[in-house]
């Protein structure tokens, strides 16, 4: 039991692959000797058989945690985590659990709440089941009444200290880049346990990517085929240090084939591309895209400039409004790979276009979006860039919503223009909307060589008004 005034000490661990043997001397020596275990089941069931005390809570959420760390009259806690605390793990969330509640303890106590946070270590103050109900002060026991300060008993609170350290353990990086002979300091690292992102694109631009799977092989085998990337080739590991690991290489085709009830929730890959470079550019040929002969599409060279105007950033949320073909929406997705592009188009023919060509591209981070907008824009996230190369006759209206949600973030937004009522459109909104900074307008017109029997003609291409802005509260 903690008495007051005494130092409460919680590790927080990396175990390893949670078997004793991947578990680093430290991780050993603290779960042995300390009072109380918590973590998920899997991670308490991995440490009782080392922990000499058998008291544990089963809590993972960092809520959980600060609460069974609260109402724990435990000394010594060790907080239990999978792999290393470092790489891909509940810790970051748990230390900014725990931050907080030093802060807002602060806030309550005043001077008497002191935190440190230092070389890894976090030092305040918790209350768990220690609050003094009474608040007045009593002169019999000698309890002064005035500024909560270090003294227990100001202000009707018995304090105790604790303090937080954190053991690093073998990631299953490590852990499995060693199993099969392969070094891993270049590998580009993802997860889509529990998160359902994109990742074929991260595939596509990186030759060596490791994974932290959501456990559905076929599914994964059938994507990267679907996407273009049938000739990578895939490392996975199963249940890794556990009784029943496994590991293989493998193809994407024969993943696609892999038994259902063979999969494994612990689950990771490294996924191996020699033709990462290829995936790379986003300044694609008109040539190498699907095309039907009847929907729109913006030529490479008004592509060139339009992506030099919306210099997309790679964590971007990008709207293609009027997607048409998709070129504009796979040369966005190809330069913002770790964001998303929502391709937006009426048109069910035109998305079925930009469907065939996200994947000719291995753009997973393409969404399309059946509808018209300003409509099909309502749900959507606020987008960081606007390309708008087809308004469908709403253009006052989609301006109007980009406006809206203005509250959260600034947006870049490029227009391209062939006609003059659309011209006259956007000019009048740059010169009297509050929002508009940075305005410039261009103009191209392209005239390109065309053979002609023994000669070569220059044929000259629909002049392009293209007007960029940024949209800012």
């Amino acid at each position: 039991m903690v008495k007051e005034g005494s130092l409460k000490q919680i590790k927080v661990i990396g175990i390893g692959m949670g078997d004793e043997v991947s578990m680093t001397v430290a991780a050993r020596d603290w779960i042995a000797g300390c009072d109380l275990l918590i973590g998920a089941s899997r991670m308490v069931q991995a440490a009782a058989a080392i922990a000499i005390s058998p008291k544990y809570v089963i809590a993972w959420q960092p809520k959980d945690v600060r609460d069974a760390i609260r109402q724990s009259e435990a000394e010594k806690i060790a907080v239990l985590m999978s792999g290393d605390i470092g790489f891909f793990s509940g810790a970051r969330a748990l230390r900014e659990e725990l931050e907080s509640e030093i802060k807002n303890t602060d806030m309550e106590t005043g001077a008497g709440a002191m935190t440190n946070v230092n070389a890894g270590n976090l030092t305040g103050v918790l209350y768990g089941e220690y609050r003094n109900k009474q608040t007045s002060t009593n002169a019999d026991t000698g309890n002064a009444t005035g500024v909560a300060g270090n003294q227990a008993g100001a202000q009707g609170v018995n304090r105790f200290e604790y303090e937080i350290s954190w053991l690093p353990g073998i990631s299953s990086l490590s852990y499995f880049c060693n199993a099969i002979g392969i070094p891993y300091e270049d590998a580009f690292m993802l997860s889509i346990h529990g998160r359902g992102s994109s990742y074929v694109r991260q595939i596509a631009i990186h030759e060596k990517t490791f994974l932290l799977s959501d456990g559905d092989l076929p599914e994964f085998g059938k994507k990267l085929v679907s996407y273009g990337m049938g000739n990578v080739t895939v490392w996975v590991g199963m249940d890794l240090a556990a009784p029943t690991q496994r590991i293989f290489k493998t193809t994407p085709e024969e993943l696609s084939q892999f038994a259902k009830e063979d999969c494994r929730p612990l689950t990771v890959c490294l996924i191996l591309n020699p033709d990462a470079e290829k995936w790379r550019n986003p300044y694609r040929r008109d040539e190498e895209f699907f095309r039907d002969g009847k929907t729109p599409m913006t030529k490479e060279e008004v592509r060139g400039v339009v992506l030099g105007k919306l210099a997309p950033e790679s964590r971007d949320v990008i709207y293609d409004i009027g997607g048409g073909s998709g070129s504009v929406s796979v040369a966005c997705a190809i330069a913002a790979s770790g964001g998303t592009v929502y391709s937006i188009e009426c048109d069910a023919e035109a998305a079925k276009l930009i469907d065939k060509n996200r994947r000719r591209f291995a753009c997973d981070n393409i969404e399309i979006i059946a509808g018209r907008a300003p409509e099909a824009l309502r749900e959507l996230p606020a987008p960081n860039r606007v390309f708008i190369g087809g308004s469908g006759g709403g253009l006052a209206e989609i301006l109007t919503e980009l406006e809206e949600k203005l509250r959260l973030r600034k947006t870049r937004v490029v227009i391209s223009s062939i006609t003059l009522e659309t011209n006259a459109a956007v000019s009048s909104y740059i010169h009297t909307s509050p929002h508009v900074k940075n305005a410039e307008v261009c103009q191209i017109a392209v005239t390109k060589s065309k053979a002609a029997g023994g000669s070569t003609l220059m044929m000259g291409q629909n002049p392009v008004m293209i007007f960029s802005f940024d949209l800012k509260k």
